[in-house]
């Protein structure tokens, strides 16, 4: 351990919190950046200790039977014009991911056709049997988890939900599909996360990238508003602490960030 930098050391506390022993390369991918580095306490840096791999293999196997489903999956939604991402997200894209674990996905469309994306990514799914999890459901294992819907009008992160944790969860993804370069602008528009991890991901230069949003037809922004109308009634009396606005559904009934946060301040 004496070996590893101060950023190293902290990535290994981290990762703790998750049974997620990290390999070399992962040491020197997932250090930690100077910003991060501001919430680990000297006496945690210099008593870190390190875990066992038996497990993470694994559940590094499950993972790969998991990531199978999710790209039957994502091939299917690729079909909906208007659905420019598909990405793994959660323990799956870290190869982390137990047999009781559901398939976390991230979603991109369109401008202002979030909802009508939605209700034909169900109504597709459903048809082609590929399960996914409703509400009220107990069991998820298996099952697709479209927990993280944005249209592209809205990829950069709020700035009161920048953390450590948020920062990983941007730089772990793993696009199934990608469209327009949608995960290159994600990556780039959300490039604050690299003060934490700033080694985790590498951005395209932005004259590389073609910015820029279709304007709507009148057609598809009245459907779309009746789209939402018609989910939001349906999910109204279920909503605890869930985002859900037209270009956003963060489907996140427990807050993982401010979890992680309070383990890792009990870690030092």
């Amino acid at each position: 351990m004496a070996l590893l930098s101060k950023g190293q050391i902290a990535s290994v506390v981290y990762h703790n919190i998750f049974t997620y022993p990290l390999s070399q390369s992962e040491l020197k991918k997932w250090e930690v950046g100077a910003k991060g580095l501001k919430l680990f306490s000297r006496r945690c840096l210099e008593t870190a200790p390190g875990l066992s791999f038996k497990a993470r293999r694994a559940r590094r196997k499950t993972s790969l039977m998991k990531l199978e489903i999710a790209k039957r999956a994502a091939k299917l939604l690729a079909k909906i014009p208007s659905i420019k991402m598909v990405a793994v997200t959660g323990n799956l894209a870290m190869e982390n991911a137990t047999k009781e674990s559901d398939i976390d996905l991230m979603i991109v469309t369109d401008a202002n056709t979030l909802w009508l994306s939605r209700l034909l990514a169900l109504i597709l799914l459903a048809m082609f049997r590929i399960p996914f999890r409703r509400a009220g459901r107990a069991k998820e294992q298996d099952r697709l988890c479209l927990n993280l819907w944005l249209d592209e009008t809205v990829l950069i992160w709020d700035k009161d939900n920048r953390n450590i944790y948020t920062a990983h969860e941007l730089a772990q993804v793993i696009p199934l599909v990608n469209k327009n370069q949608t995960y290159e602008k994600l990556l780039l528009i959300n490039r604050w996360i690299l003060k934490y991890w700033p080694n985790s991901v590498k951005l395209l230069p932005k004259k590389r990238i073609e910015f820029g949003i279709q304007r709507s037809n009148p057609l598809t922004l009245f459907l779309e508003k009746i789209a939402f109308n018609l989910q939001y009634f349906y999910m109204k009396s279920k909503i605890t602490r869930e985002t859900v606005t037209c270009h956003k559904a963060l489907f996140h009934p427990k807050d993982l960030g401010k979890i992680v946060l309070d383990r890792l301040k009990n870690a030092l």
